[in-house]
């Protein structure tokens, strides 16, 4: 099994706002968010992901292609958090968990073949 950590910064968020233009408050406005219920602004899902792609390509095997990526966001990720991610490869699989402070951030499976 193998252990990665990832970082989402104030950064992070706004340059993905730009790329994207996605500006939903949640992701720029601390008290918008928090008129949703977040205690912060949010991470965007897709730079969530892409961090953890970028994280994990390193566990894909050579001359390998990833076929399906599937994750599931089971709580916020607040601005200035780390996640700690785990892998296990099964196959053709990784399954992937992320723990932040003790509680579960995200969850999934990236599966892949050989060229």
């Amino acid at each position: 099994m193998k252990t990665y950590t990832i970082f989402v910064s104030e950064e992070d968020i706004n340059n993905y706002a730009k790329v994207s233009s996605d500006y939903n408050p949640i992701h720029m406005n601390k008290e918008e968010a928090k008129k949703y219920g977040f205690k912060d602004r949010i991470g965007h899902g897709m730079l969530s992901m892409g961090k953890v792609m970028a994280a994990l390509s390193s566990s894909i095997p050579k001359r390998s292609y990833v076929k399906q990526y599937n994750m599931t966001f089971l709580s916020p990720l607040y601005i200035g958090q780390s996640i700690s991610l785990t892998v296990e490869e099964k196959g053709e699989t990784l399954h992937v968990k992320g723990v932040c402070e003790g509680e579960n951030i995200v969850k999934g499976n990236i599966s892949f073949s050989s060229l």
